[in-house]
């Protein structure tokens, strides 16, 4: 008896494991589709990251900054202290909070010997000395403003050689050729379209909407940066808000505004932001309080299902009596955020919480 349970045992474990073996073998072709569709999902089939679903991509952070002026007084002193990263040691910690920093570069560089004054000649020509410095801490910057022809066209030509050597993005064109408006870049899977543009030389708002449309179409998210308006006044034009309105209606996202060496209001206007000017970022003037105030704006992009979500976050600056850019101390930022709530031209719901130094627009 002992010997027939002992054979029914082993018959039946013998049948269990050829069973096993059968549905192995069955499973065997399928058994990667197993992995990949039901396992947690660690490695992709073709190697590398996996793709994120759409709801699940990492926001991405930028920080916009105003004017950066590299000549006279910054340029004198790191000459003389043979130091070319010293107008930025005071905010690099800050910077490598973000995936990007975009400016206005303020002048052009090459090789030139200066010979602007304070007070004086007023053409600009940065060191080439500052590009090392430039490309640590800048993923693009604007060229569209009324200094980047100080030194002509080979001014202009010797800054794009730089800029491009050292692997930094240009986008804007201070001769107004349309075809150079714009550049993008490709952050946390968004990719934004950054759009240049001043009207000192020549109003083209219809070249300008041109390329917001343009740019539009290949983009998720368009950034204008605009150098406009008028010099140390603490409010826009009517000529910036109508330009900025058609930039908005065009496609544009985003519009940050630059050359009154002020900081200047905030609008939201068609679910568009309007900063009509940052200030000044790197400067030598220090002949008042508000040209030594600067704005910084951090931008936190989310793609999700239903859009792109946007967090905005305004960084008040001072600027120390050698040109160096700091985070404002508590009162001055107060002061600064209060000015610009006050002035906005938003909801009173979204104005209390500019009080508190964000914004934040669901797709």
């Amino acid at each position: 008896m002992r010997f027939t349970d002992k054979k029914i045992r082993y018959a039946t474990a013998t049948g269990i494991i050829a069973l096993i073996v059968a549905v192995l073998a069955l499973a065997a072709p399928h058994a990667n589709e197993y992995v990949y569709r039901y396992a947690p999902q660690l490695v992709p089939r073709t190697g590398g990251i996996l793709p994120l679903e759409p709801d699940a991509l990492p926001a991405t952070s930028i920080l916009m900054v105003g004017d950066v002026m590299l000549d006279r007084d910054i340029y004198t002193t790191a000459q003389k202290n043979k130091n070319y990263a010293y107008p930025f040691e005071l905010i690099d910690p800050f910077l490598k909070n973000f995936d990007a920093v975009i400016a206005n570069l303020e002048g052009p560089i090459t090789d030139a010997t200066p010979v602007a004054t304070p007070g004086g000649v007023l053409r600009f020509t940065f060191s080439k000395n500052f590009v090392p410095e430039i490309a640590k801490r800048f993923s693009a910057v604007s060229l569209a403003n009324n200094h980047m022809l100080d030194f002509g066209k080979d001014g202009l030509t010797q800054t794009r050689e730089a800029l491009d050597a050292a692997g930094v993005s240009y986008f804007g064109d201070p001769q107004e050729n349309e075809g150079v408006y714009t550049t993008t870049m490709r952050r946390g899977g968004i990719t934004i379209g950054l759009v240049g543009y001043h009207n000192l030389r020549a109003q083209d708002t219809q070249g300008v909407i041109r390329a917001i449309q343009a740019v539009r179409d290949t983009t998720d998210y368009v950034i204008v940066y605009p150098h406009w308006g008028i010099e140390y006044r603490l409010e826009e034009s009517k000529a910036q808000q109508q330009e900025a309105r058609a930039f908005i209606d065009a496609g544009a996202d985003l519009i940050m505004g630059s050359h009154p060496h002020v900081v200047e209001p905030l609008e939201i206007y068609n679910k568009g932001v309007i900063f009509y000017s940052l200030g000044n970022f790197v400067f030598d003037q220090y002949w008042s309080q508000e040209t030594m105030r600067g704005m910084a704006v951090g931008l936190s992009l989310e793609k999700t299902k239903t859009g792109i979500s946007q967090i905005f976050t305004l960084y008040p600056l001072l600027i120390n009596g050698t040109g160096q850019p700091e985070r404002a101390d508590a009162k001055n930022a107060a002061d600064i955020l209060g000015r610009i709530a006050e002035t906005a031209t938003v909801p009173d719901a979204v104005r209390e919480h500019i009080e508190n130094g964000t914004i934040t627009l669901a797709p």
